[in-house]
């Protein structure tokens, strides 16, 4: 894996991880209405399908990377032709 993929996997991690979803609320408000013995079980349900998400998101990141790899040295080079144009 290169240092591409990992900056581009870690930003999404991050502000994904701080952004206050619906997952967040509502173990916030499980915890705050049920205490920590209940609330075990939900979190843990929470912090399982943030984490397959994340992974998902690494494997097709990565595999985005590798399949468009040979596209985007061309892909640039027409970028920065359309914005010298416009």
């Amino acid at each position: 894996m290169d240092a591409q993929a990992i900056s581009a996997f870690l930003t999404y991690a991050v502000i994904n991880a701080v952004a206050p979803g619906p997952g967040n609320v509502l173990a916030l408000n499980t915890m705050g209405t049920h205490g920590w013995k209940n609330g075990k079980r939900l979190l843990s349900g929470i912090f399982t399908g943030y984490y397959v998400t994340q992974v998902c998101c690494a494997v097709l990141t990565i595999g985005l990377i590798q399949l468009l790899s040979p596209v985007i040295f061309v892909m640039k080079y027409f970028g920065a032709a359309y914005i010298v144009r416009h």
